[in-house]
């Protein structure tokens, strides 16, 4: 269980670092973000 939490949170960690790298270039999606934090938060239960 404890090592299911540090993924997702490094998964988290992952996801910010591609949302700030992407709104640098001006192509931000914000949705597939979401996708993807659903999918994670999914996977987690």
């Amino acid at each position: 269980m404890m090592l299911i939490d540090r993924m997702v949170r490094l998964e988290l960690c992952m996801i910010r670092l591609r949302r700030k790298r992407l709104e640098k270039t001006g192509s931000a999606n914000p949705e597939a973000t979401h996708r993807t934090l659903l999918l994670v938060l999914a996977a987690q239960r």
